[in-house]
């Protein structure tokens, strides 16, 4: 599934892993993975979580206390957790959903939050984020990122024809 990451997405995935190492649990979780979109930086799940106001500090500061059991090895190597493979597993079906070939970061964000019931989703409502505000402004950038493509393309296919 990973092939159809863009790299935003794959770096986000990285990202997560990190944090997981960062703060010694033994698996990569829908925290650590939302921890990943929001260091990220460049893509559609970054902003969306910025502009919705998510201070990352302080998510971080959930996902450690919620995040999972320590793990004492020193490899840099977490596997996903179950709700992780499932939440990318989502992204997948999001990506599908949107008719889109490839899979951003918005996608995982999508997958992420479709069940409501994982430590993403109880950082960002401990935080004071309703995860559907999360969604719904998601798949309101992809509608005008649409609509605006779509005229786009509208509007050269008008110059070609003339």
């Amino acid at each position: 599934m990973f092939e159809r990451f863009t790299d935003q997405a794959r770096d986000a995935v990285v990202q997560a892993q990190s944090e997981a190492v960062a703060l010694k649990h033994r698996r990569i979780g829908s925290g650590h993975l939302l921890l990943g979109l929001a260091l990220e930086g460049n893509g559609l799940a970054a902003s969306t979580l910025a502009s919705l106001g998510l201070d990352y500090e302080a998510a971080r500061t959930e996902v450690a206390h919620l995040g999972g059991r320590k793990s004492w090895t020193r490899r840099n190597y977490r596997p996903f957790a179950p709700e992780a493979k499932k939440s990318l597993e989502f992204s997948l079906y999001a990506a599908i959903g949107r008719e889109h070939n490839f899979i951003g970061t918005e996608h995982i964000l999508l997958g992420l939050l479709r069940k409501e019931h994982n430590v993403a989703s109880h950082v960002l409502q401990n935080l004071g984020i309703l995860p559907e505000d999360v969604v719904q402004h998601a798949h309101r950038t992809l509608d005008e990122i649409a609509k605006y493509s779509h005229d786009q393309a509208s509007t050269l296919r008008l110059m070609r024809e003339q």
